[in-house]
């Protein structure tokens, strides 16, 4: 199912456009995709070391400070 489905119980009816931002974590996407799909291949013993670790934070808004970026500067990077 997907999240912003009529059928879902957390359905926000967004007016006459339906546009819904969608996103992953460390990941954004545009309200002009009309699916989003990620898949897991393969697990590691390790796991993935930049998913597991706490002390960084996951927020794309907060990455830019984590690596003294300016704001305009990440943004040209996506």
């Amino acid at each position: 199912m997907v999240r912003g489905d009529k059928e879902h119980s957390c359905y926000h009816h967004r007016g006459s456009g339906e546009r819904k931002c969608k996103s992953i974590p460390d990941c954004s996407a545009g309200a002009k995709l009309s699916l989003l799909n990620s898949v897991i291949v393969k697990k590691s013993e390790k796991g993935i070391l930049w998913l597991a670790d706490t002390s960084m934070s996951k927020r794309t808004s907060r990455v830019p400070r984590l690596f003294s970026l300016r704001r305009m500067t990440f943004a040209s990077m996506l």
